[in-house]
């Protein structure tokens, strides 16, 4: 699908640099046998109370429960579960900088929220292997951070935003629209607020539609240098009848309306961090640097402080 805008050319050259003329008429399947791979569908649209089964995390979890020891092959599972328990979330959140922008919540519709700040990046395309990936789950890969982000909100079940830093005017704001607010989406469609509806704000406009879409205003471009990286947890009725009343089903929307626990948001940021460094080449350089933190009191009792 990515050859349209090349009149259907696939310059091969570009994603394999290992190709030679020697390879003309071998099957990419022969030459890279990892293309024969298979896509396994599950069917979980049934199972609402169970918002840990939209994240392959979640659902390796689930078959590591369900069948014989034996028969499991790769036990990476038992490896990310040991380090999750092993790690104090509190003593990990503190021992981070503190973020320059700050959190500034502004409703008790916001359950958590970590803000994380990288800076010193670079914007370019995924590489083959990451842009397969995205096509195979029904995605269309954007750039090496946007992608990143939809395969990490894949991994773990959390969806994760992220915003061009230099957009943003002073503090980062969890607040309720105003009735006629106007925002315009990622999509550049533009929806009428109403006060029951969560919005991600600075000081001058919307940023975000809250568990749903990131707007026009905040987006990532080819010129992006300093990242703002959202994970949060907002009332999921709240966000359930936003996206209903406006039409927006989102990735993000269908798995927040299922009631994601509130503690999980402190967790997934240690993922985040661990993640980071396993796709640094596909990133290529960055610096990770402050750190801002709020958890209402749904989440600190489910996190233990």
């Amino acid at each position: 699908n990515e050859d349209a805008e090349h009149h259907w050319i696939w310059d091969l050259t570009k994603d394999f640099s290992d190709l030679s003329d020697k390879d003309a008429g071998t099957p990419l399947s022969v030459k890279y046998p990892f293309l024969e791979s298979c896509i396994w569908d599950v069917e979980n649209k049934t199972i609402t109370h169970r918002p840990d089964l939209t994240g392959h995390f979640g659902i390796a979890t689930e078959l590591y429960a369900m069948y014989e020891d034996d028969k499991i092959t790769k036990k990476d599972i038992v490896k990310i579960m040991d380090k999750v328990l092993d790690t104090d979330i509190v003593d990990f959140l503190e021992d981070s900088k503190a973020s320059v922008k700050k959190i500034s919540p502004k409703t008790d519709k916001l359950r958590s929220y970590v803000l994380a700040e990288i800076s010193d990046i670079e914007v370019k395309s995924s590489s083959f292997m990451t842009r397969l990936i995205l096509r195979d789950l029904g995605h269309t890969p954007k750039n090496n951070w946007v992608d990143f982000s939809n395969i990490f909100m894949y991994l773990t079940g959390q969806p994760v935003h992220f915003f061009d830093a230099d957009t943003i005017v002073g503090d980062v704001i969890i607040r309720m629209a105003k009735d006629g607010e106007e925002f315009i989406d990622l999509t550049w469609a533009t929806h009428s607020l109403q006060a029951t509806d969560i919005v991600i704000a600075d000081s001058k406009k919307i940023l975000a539609l809250a568990g749903i879409i990131g707007g026009q205003s905040s987006a990532i471009s080819e010129d992006t240098k300093h990242l703002v990286v959202e994970i949060a947890n907002f009332d999921p009725v709240v966000v359930r009848k936003t996206g209903t009343r406006l039409g927006l089903r989102t990735d993000a929307e269908l798995r927040f309306e299922k009631n994601i626990n509130p503690a999980y948001t402190l967790h997934t940021y240690r993922f985040l961090v661990d993640f980071l460094k396993i796709y640094a080449t596909e990133l290529g350089k960055y610096t990770l640097w402050w750190l801002a933190c709020y958890a209402g009191p749904e989440a600190t009792v489910l996190a233990g402080e």
